[in-house]
């Protein structure tokens, strides 16, 4: 069921008081579908309707998962790189160790 026209444009004139006091380096995140439009350049008035399909959600569902992926790979490399490091810490300590019993003998 749809709105009036008039209630329509009371909505979307609220809404532009609002923007129009934002910072422009804000951003203003929903779902607006209808009239935007902050400047007056004539275009005020534009009608948007976005509607995102099934395809698009699909893609920004692949960029999120790659996004994951490229974090915990990330994150297994810091784990890998820190085990490495102490592994050869050990090593080296042994190695010192043996150099040591060797001398005693």
């Amino acid at each position: 069921m749809s709105k009036s026209l008039e209630e329509r444009e009371e909505f979307w004139a609220k809404v532009t008081d609002i923007l129009v006091k934002c910072d422009r380096n804000e951003k203003v995140l929903g779902d607006f579908n209808g009239w935007v439009g902050v400047q007056r350049d004539g275009y005020e008035k534009v009608l948007v309707r976005k509607v995102v399909s099934e395809k698009k959600k699909a893609c920004l569902d692949l960029l999120s998962a790659n996004a994951n992926y490229r974090v915990q790979r990330k994150d297994i490399f810091k784990d890998k790189l820190k085990d490495a490091e102490s592994t050869y810490e050990d090593a080296k300590l042994r190695a010192k160790q043996c150099v040591k019993e060797e001398r005693m003998k």
